[in-house]
């Protein structure tokens, strides 16, 4: 994208220079041979523009999809926790979280470079970082979890206490109260996993909008609700 999109900045500005150059020398200095020289440059200028334009969109088309489906990927994997797994499976978990390769992702981000600076810092803050805080976390407890799975550190209390702190990332526990009957009322805990739902809404919403523009995500928007 970057290539592309500096391309078409500096053709287009060498475009308009040797347009307003061609028309300086053309009426105020009646000045024939290099106004043709002007217009020659303008003229292979703004065809360079023009490559230059669609082969940034092309280019944004791929890294934008490729980044949605990357994550797409991520929040499938971590969709997979649950909360009534027993510690070992907890540890599992962790464990392949912390080994996921999130190489292609990176590449994907680092790719990026819109015509709107902002773009690259909402994909940042809404997406990619959250994302990545998930792995970074179970990242930085998975040594415990080795010492533990293989006998030479098992302390439950502790890996509980690493887990919780990963869970906590991830599910989202809210107390709702119902009645169960005319006489009682009943407490009961809703569970959901927040990190998959909140970043499936952004890659669904304002994402897909900038991937794919207004139109077609109204399209979609409305074959969905259809």
């Amino acid at each position: 994208m970057s290539i592309h999109k500096r391309g078409f900045i500096v053709t287009v500005v060498l475009a308009l220079s040797s347009l307003t150059i061609a028309m300086g020398l053309n009426y105020l200095c009646k000045e024939q041979f290099w106004c043709n020289v002007c217009l020659g440059i303008f003229g292979s200028s703004l065809l360079t523009a023009v490559t230059s334009i669609i082969g940034y969109y092309v280019e944004r088309r791929r890294i934008t999809e490729g980044f949605f489906t990357e994550t797409l990927k991520i929040i499938k994997e971590i969709n997979k926790y649950q909360h009534d797994l027993v510690l070992d499976d907890k540890i599992d978990f962790c464990l392949s979280l912390s080994d996921y390769d999130t190489t292609t992702l990176n590449m994907y981000y680092g790719q990026m470079d819109f015509f709107r600076n902002q773009y690259r810092k909402d994909v940042f803050e809404r997406i990619y970082n959250p994302v990545l805080s998930v792995l970074k976390k179970a990242s930085s407890h998975a040594w415990h979890f080795r010492m533990h799975k293989n006998g030479t550190g098992r302390n439950e209390v502790v890996m509980q206490k690493f887990v919780d702190e990963i869970e906590s990332i991830i599910l989202e526990r809210t107390q709702f109260k119902y009645e169960a009957d005319e006489n009682q009322e009943c407490v009961a805990i809703g569970i959901k996993n927040k990190i998959v739902e909140e970043i499936s809404k952004e890659l669904n919403g304002w994402y897909f909008e900038m991937m794919y523009g207004k139109k077609k995500a109204s399209k979609v928007t409305e074959g969905q609700n259809g």
